[in-house]
């Protein structure tokens, strides 16, 4: 387990598995962090850290997850519609579209599902 946030404590925390493991078969993301209120309330601090969180720590995690996975794997992007966070739900989507159609190009005979729920 690993702050999402935190993405030197996320290489850690996929290190450690894959040590204690062996590799990765399946990731689900399901970190994500909404602010609430009218946006002059919110401070700068707490919109950078649901970036990390919601965002980037999905592609850091999903990065490293990608890299350690044997010939098949399965990944899960959960993320909500909450007001504040559509805006990193839809770039969660875009990472998502993308690192499908890598897989797929590079590497055509890896057994790949992508799966997202992202209501």
């Amino acid at each position: 387990m690993a702050d999402a946030g935190d993405a030197a404590a996320v290489r850690a925390a996929v290190a450690r598995t894959v040590e204690i493991y062996g590799g990765i078969d399946m990731l689900v993301n399901n970190a994500g962090l909404s602010l609430g209120g009218p946006i002059e309330a919110i401070s700068f601090e707490d919109y950078q850290r649901m970036i990390a969180v919601s965002v980037t720590g999905v592609f850091v995690v999903t990065q490293e997850a990608v890299r350690n996975m044997k010939e098949r794997g399965r990944i899960i992007h959960i993320g909500s519609s909450m007001t504040r966070y559509t805006g990193c739900r839809r770039a969660i989507d875009q990472i998502s579209t993308q690192i499908d159609e890598e897989v797929q190009r590079c590497a055509p005979s890896r057994s790949w599902q992508l799966w997202r729920s992202l209501g």
